[in-house]
């Protein structure tokens, strides 16, 4: 999983670069086969691709519905942990004794930024 948010292009091109030299090799010896043996005609029919472009953007669909149920849990989680240490710091400042209320300390100096 990466954490970071920018990741060189260095990373990229090295892990990419015999991919992209096979398909680069594979689409110049079409495109040369296409250019001197004129008889081939290449065609790709409508329906696979219609099939796969369906798929894929119900699977893509699926995918986000569930990062972003994930990070709504997240979300809520954290607010539930916000909202309880926010109680507790109330509880403890309503609990304290009297005299150790005009006393500064960090919570007091904290609740009143």
């Amino acid at each position: 999983m990466f954490v970071r948010r920018d990741i060189p292009w260095s990373w990229t091109f090295y892990y990419a670069w015999p991919s992209l030299l096979y398909f680069a090799i594979v689409s110049s010896a079409v495109y040369g086969l296409r250019r001197t043996v004129d008889t081939v005609d290449l065609e790709i029919p409508f329906e696979p691709v219609l099939i796969m472009g369906t798929a894929l953007a119900i699977f893509l669909g699926f995918k986000n519905n569930e990062a972003y149920s994930r990070w709504w849990e997240a979300r809520t989680i954290w607010g539930l942990g916000v909202n309880y240490s926010r109680a507790w710091a109330r509880q403890v400042l309503t609990l304290l004794a009297a005299e150790f209320r005009s006393v500064p300390s960090p919570i007091r100096s904290t609740r009143s930024r």
